[in-house]
C-alpha cells in the first residue's frame, strides 16, 4: 500500500511540472530566428510573438494621405510615391500610407479643415490659402521672377528652422516637408504675354492673399476655381490662363487648352505635407523621428524632381503638343521685379509685420536664400 501510495505521489509531481512546462508560454522571434518562427519579419524593430496556439503580427498603423494631383501624376510617381515607400522601409512595416489622388477624398479648398479634424491623416496642402494660419508662409510665393532659383524648398525649410513663429505655425498641423512647384510660367488660352503689361485683364485662378497680390501687380484678376473645373474654364472662356509648373501642362490634361506659356514664375507654389496632430502623437517616438528625419530628404526630392521634370518639358512640349513658350530678356524680368516688390513688402506689412512678426528679417533672409541657391553649385545635373 505505501509503494502505491508513493507512486501516485510520484506521477502527480510529475504531471505537474510537465503542466507547468508546457503551459501559455511564448517566444519573441526576431527576423534572425527564422528556423523557429512561423512568421518572421524583415527587420529587428517589428518583432512576431510565437504561441503554442497561434503566431501574432504586430498589426501595422494605417495612415490616409490625401492630394488633389492626378493620380498617375509626377506627384504621385516621383514625390509622394517614393517618399511615402521610404517611410514604410525606415519604420520596418510598421505605418503604411494609403494614398488618395484627384480629390477622391476632399477637394483642395477643403483639406487643410480635413487633416486638422483628422478626416485625414496626412495631407498635401497650400498654405497661402490660409493666411490666417499660416501668414509667414505666404512669402514664399514671391520667389524673385528675375533669378532661378534651384533649391525653393530648401530655402523655405532654413526659413523654418530658423523661425520659431514659422513652427509655431504648424503647431496644430505637424510639418512632415515642403514641395513648393516652381510656377515657372503663364500659360494662356491664346494670348502672348511679351511683358508685364500684356497681363492685364487676363483671368487666372487664385489662391489666397499673397498670390493674388501678386497677379494684381501685374494686372491679372485672380478667380477662385477648383482645380477640378480648371480645365472647363479654360475652354469656355471663363479663365484666361494660369500661373503653374511647365509640368502640369501635362499632369492635368491642358495641352488643348492652353497653348502658349510665357516663362516667368510669379507663384512660388508653396505646397506642404502635413499630419493630424492626433495622429502625431498617437505615434511612437521611433517612427516619429523617421518622419523628421526624412524631413529634408522629402524637401530635396521635390526639388530636384521639379528642376529636372521643367527641363525635360521645356525641350519636348512644344513638339510633342504644340506648346510656344516665350522667353522674356532680362530686362523685362528685372522690368516685373520692379512692380512685384512692393506686392511683397505689401503683403509682409499685413499679414507679417502688422501681426507683430518679424517681416523685415523674414524678407531678407527669403532673398538671400534665393540669391544662394540659385548658384549653379546647387543645380541638379
Amino acid at each position: 500500500m505505501y509503494k502505491r501510495i508513493l507512486i501516485i505521489s510520484l506521477s502527480l509531481v510529475l504531471l505537474i511540472a510537465i503542466a507547468a512546462g508546457c503551459g501559455a508560454q511564448t517566444t519573441t522571434v526576431t527576423s534572425t530566428q527564422q528556423s523557429t518562427s512561423v512568421m518572421t519579419t524583415t527587420t529587428t524593430a517589428t518583432t512576431t510573438v510565437l504561441t503554442t496556439s497561434s503566431t501574432t503580427a504586430v498589426k501595422p498603423i494605417k495612415l490616409i494621405f490625401t492630394d488633389h494631383e492626378p493620380a498617375g501624376s509626377y506627384w504621385e510617381k516621383q514625390v509622394a510615391g517614393p517618399y511615402f515607400a521610404e517611410i514604410e522601409k525606415r519604420t520596418g512595416g510598421k505605418v503604411q500610407i494609403e494614398q488618395h489622388y484627384g480629390g477622391e477624398l476632399v477637394g483642395l479648398f477643403d483639406v487643410y479643415d480635413a487633416v486638422l479634424k483628422g478626416t485625414v491623416d496626412i495631407a498635401k496642402i497650400l498654405p497661402t490659402m490660409f493666411a490666417d494660419k499660416f501668414p509667414m508662409d505666404g512669402i514664399t510665393i514671391f520667389q524673385p521672377v528675375n533669378i532661378k532659383t534651384y533649391r525653393a524648398g530648401q530655402a523655405w525649410l532654413d526659413l523654418f528652422n530658423e523661425f520659431p513663429e514659422m513652427q509655431a505655425q504648424y503647431n496644430n498641423t505637424p510639418l512632415l516637408g515642403f514641395t513648393p512647384m516652381p510656377c515657372s510660367g503663364i500659360y494662356t488660352t491664346g494670348k502672348e504675354i511679351n511683358k508685364w503689361e500684356d497681363c492685364q485683364g487676363l483671368k487666372a485662378p487664385g489662391a489666397g492673399p499673397a498670390p493674388e497680390s501678386r497677379q494684381k501687380a501685374v494686372g491679372i484678376v485672380p478667380m477662385s476655381i477648383p482645380p477640378p473645373d480648371n480645365y472647363m474654364a479654360f475652354k469656355t472662356g471663363t479663365a484666361d490662363g494660369i500661373s503653374a509648373a511647365i509640368q502640369s501642362l501635362e499632369d492635368f490634361g491642358w495641352t488643348d487648352v492652353l497653348p502658349k506659356c510665357t516663362l516667368v514664375n510669379i507663384n512660388g507654389g508653396p505646397w506642404s505635407y502635413v499630419m493630424n496632430r492626433a495622429t502625431w502623437e498617437s505615434l511612437a517616438p521611433d517612427v516619429q523621428q523617421v518622419f523628421l528625419d526624412m524631413m529634408p530628404e522629402l524637401t530635396r526630392i521635390n526639388d530636384e524632381v521639379q528642376y529636372k521634370l521643367e527641363k525635360n518639358a521645356l525641350a519636348t512640349f512644344p513638339t510633342k503638343y504644340g506648346t510656344k513658350y516665350i522667353t522674356l530678356s532680362q530686362a523685362e524680368l528685372d522690368r516685373w521685379a520692379a512692380v512685384d516688390t512692393p506686392a511683397m513688402d505689401a503683403y509682409l506689412a499685413e499679414w507679417v509685420t502688422g501681426k507683430g512678426l518679424p517681416g523685415d528679417k523674414l524678407k531678407s533672409e527669403f532673398l538671400r536664400l534665393h540669391k544662394l541657391y540659385a548658384g549653379e553649385a546647387y543645380s541638379f545635373k
